[in-house]
């Protein structure tokens, strides 16, 4: 019961984190302020929406990946340092990529997304 609990809060965290870094980055960066237009209930409500299927996509990608997890483990052995060395050098390279195109809220939303999950 703890994990459910523990991973439901991670996932309503990055729900939470991802809606909030959609609204001040994509409508900012267009200079608009998403209160101006709608109505704050309705607002909340379309956040909801989204925050929703991030958490249905999310359960899905879980449920596929235990699979893939279990297919995979069962037939290939265990990775050496040098795989681990180069999906290392895949991220930081994403992660300069972002950096480098100004993607602030992307970059943010990642690495608060990764301390969530790792805090779980």
């Amino acid at each position: 019961m703890a994990d459910i609990a523990g991973w439901g809060s991670a996932l309503v965290t990055f729900g939470l984190i991802q809606g909030a870094f959609y609204l001040k980055a994509y409508w900012g960066h267009f200079g608009l302020d998403p209160f101006q237009f709608v109505a704050v209930s309705e607002l909340a409500l379309a956040g909801l929406a989204g925050i929703g299927m991030v958490l249905f996509l999310m359960l899905f990608a879980m449920l596929f990946g235990g699979w893939l997890e279990k297919k995979v483990a069962d037939t290939t052995p265990r990775f050496g340092p040098l795989v681990w060395l180069l999906a290392v050098i895949v991220l930081i390279g994403l992660g300069l990529c972002l950096w480098w195109t100004n993607g602030w809220p992307v970059l943010i939303g990642v690495v608060l997304t990764g301390v969530c999950a790792l805090t779980v």
